[in-house]
């Protein structure tokens, strides 16, 4: 209210001063336009502080209210991270028939069963070769003594959790029965807690 009482104040003062300062003309016609012309400039100037006024005490509010109720504030509440999961198949160089059927059942199980996640990320599938220096620590990590199935939890790019997928071994001789007990041992692993 102060700044539209100076605003007002303002104006007049230099309406008045240039209806004074105006050149004098033959004209009245121009003194009128020099008159008007001031008095829209003035006013155009005078409504810009009051808006620029508005838009402080508006900001002012926003501020104090986030800081009454910072739940409400105009950041966005930063997310958990989601839990990743990955299928590992370890394997070693020298492969045979029932390591190649461990992966093809693991691999098939997996991409029918968890498509969505394999989508959105979610989940991966990985065959790694442990025969490999850089991937020798999986053996330690997960105990391997042999060609195995692990599944694994990662929350923030740190493993959480993992599960050796034992039976793989001993159901080779069932796709099927196989194919479920992935899917099974995956799905219960992924809504543990």
């Amino acid at each position: 209210m102060k700044q539209i009482a100076i605003s007002t104040i303002l104006l007049a003062l230099l309406v008045f001063g240039c209806a004074k300062t105006a050149p004098e003309s033959d004209s009245p016609k121009v003194q009128e336009t020099v008159e008007q012309t001031s008095v829209e400039e003035q006013t155009s100037i005078a409504g810009n502080e009051d808006t620029a006024a508005l838009d402080s005490a508006k900001a002012k509010n926003h501020a104090s209210q986030a800081e009454a109720n910072p739940e409400s504030s105009a950041e966005p509440a930063k997310k958990p991270d989601t839990a990743k999961f990955t299928v590992y198949y370890f394997t070693g160089k020298v492969r045979c028939a029932s390591c190649h059927k461990i992966e093809n059942y693991t691999k098939e199980s997996v991409e029918k069963n968890f498509a969505k996640e394999l989508k959105d990320g979610t989940m991966v599938f990985k065959m790694v070769d442990i025969d490999e220096p850089e991937h020798s620590h999986f053996i330690k990590d997960y105990d391997l003594f042999t060609k195995s199935v692990v599944v694994s939890k990662t929350v923030g790019g740190k493993e959480t959790a993992w599960k050796n997928l034992e039976k793989v071994w001993s159901l080779l001789n069932n796709q099927d029965t196989f194919m479920a007990y992935i899917r099974d041992e995956v799905k219960a692993f992924m809504e543990a807690k």
